[in-house]
């Protein structure tokens, strides 16, 4: 786990900070944690919190604000024509709630294949050439 972002609590007793590593608690990166300062132990979850980082604890020590990071990169498509031809609208195409990026279409146009995170990790994906069947390869 690699800490970052340091906060102490009010009374000193404890630090808070995010994670910025994938967090075996909840598989993703940027979770809160808090660990006592006066014992070596293991830091305990905070919050179920996405991408977090710069944090800091209110003086009253009972509040605690971060930013949160949140992306959703996805393949778009247009269709292209001659030079004269009017500006083409782009389509999302391939898209998910997690990231797929790094298209490629196939040497015989039938198929795509993409970089994806929609299985909890990032894999290489296939799917045909109207966005339809996608099958995970890694």
């Amino acid at each position: 786990m690699s800490q970052n972002n340091p906060a102490w609590t009010l009374d000193g007793r404890e630090i808070i900070f995010s994670d910025g590593s994938p967090s075996l608690w909840i598989g993703n990166s940027g979770a809160l944690w808090r660990v006592a300062v006066a014992r070596s132990g293991e830091p305990q979850p905070l919050a179920i919190a996405e991408n977090t980082f710069e944090l800091c604890v209110s003086r009253q020590g009972h509040r605690l604000v971060y930013s949160r990071e949140v992306s959703d990169a996805n393949i778009w498509r247009v269709e292209i024509s001659g030079p004269q031809a009017r500006p083409a609208i782009q389509e999302r195409f391939i898209f998910s709630t997690q990231q797929e990026t790094n298209p490629q279409i196939s040497p015989d146009g039938k198929k795509i294949a993409f970089y994806s995170t929609r299985s909890g990790r990032g894999e290489i994906w296939t799917c045909d050439y109207d966005g339809s069947n996608p099958v995970q390869l890694t």
